[in-house]
């Protein structure tokens, strides 16, 4: 059995797979099983993964084809399969630190759930940012989901699966498995540098009201589940966040697509609700004004 299960979706990368095929190479003396999900949009990727899968020639290394179009989705494909203890969900375009990821591992036998630091790269210029020791925390999970910067015991992911939505379907992901009462080991390790800049990545698609709206939902459907009205909830932080992008992107249009969703699914947020998602909302300004300083 392998130790770590890494669920890597990729979907038109064709000519921009260096990274990916660099890190994987270095990493195969490593007790892992890599499960390279190709979401299938152009041929191109899909002939390139496969050359470089049969040129590598490693059982640790699987490659699964499927059209299915989202990054959920695609990962749902993977967990399926995976037979490691662990699992971790990485980007395609990004840099998982693998060493610390698996030092981290050997360190917390006993938890439940890994969650480390993380840096961000201009993939052009080179300026790299990190990850405050002050948001290596509970709370800070909400603030910086990062689905990437944490390790899963198997086992916990019995039953919860990724929705179809393309935007924050890690933020539900994460709010399904009531982390609050789970064993979570914070360490300080950097176990992923993520890139910015790449002209097609998905955060640079356009922002899916529907989406944001679905996931607004399902948050708050997690946190009256598990966290109702307790003052550090990590899936009303989330769903803050997601408001805070609404109020961003969409104004007071977001605002009346919101509530037209809410009315539809008949989910009312009470004064209470609002009064602390507001207040969530304060905490994330706060603290993006204090990571700029």
């Amino acid at each position: 059995m392998f130790e770590l299960s890494c669920v890597i979706p990729v979907t038109k990368m064709a000519g921009e797979l260096e990274i990916l095929e660099s890190w994987i190479k270095k990493s195969l003396n490593f007790n892992l099983e890599i499960l390279i999900v190709h979401d299938i949009q152009d041929s191109n990727t899909g002939i390139e993964l496969d050359e470089f899968v049969k040129t590598v020639n490693n059982h640790k290394i699987k490659l699964i084809e499927k059209a299915v179009g989202s990054p959920g989705l695609a990962r749902n494909l993977g967990l399926k399969i995976a037979t490691g203890q662990w699992i971790t969900f990485w980007d395609c375009d990004d840099l998982p630190h693998v060493e610390d990821v698996m030092k981290s591992i050997a360190e917390n036998p006993n938890c439940e759930v890994i969650v480390g630091r993380y840096k961000i790269q201009d993939k052009f210029s080179g300026l790299e940012t990190f990850l405050p020791m002050s948001r290596l925390s509970y709370r800070g999970i909400g603030e910086n989901p990062g689905i990437w910067r944490m390790v899963f015991r198997k086992n916990i992911l019995e039953g919860i699966r990724f929705n179809s939505i393309r935007m924050a379907e890690d933020q539900v992901f994460i709010s399904q498995l009531n982390l609050k009462n789970r064993q979570v080991a914070f360490t300080e390790r950097f176990l992923y540098t993520y890139f910015i800049g790449r002209k097609a990545q998905l955060t640079n698609s356009g922002i899916n009201i529907n989406d944001l709206l679905v996931a607004f939902d399902q948050l708050l459907i997690s946190h009256r589940k598990f966290e109702n009205n307790k003052k550090n909830s990590l899936s009303r932080m989330m769903a803050a966040r997601i408001l805070l992008t609404l109020v961003k992107n969409f104004q007071l249009t977001g605002i009346l697509e919101l509530r037209k969703k809410l009315k539809l699914v008949d989910r009312k947020v009470s004064i209470l609700e609002l009064g602390m998602l507001v207040t969530d909302i304060y905490k994330i300004i706060l603290g993006r004004i204090s990571n700029e300083n």
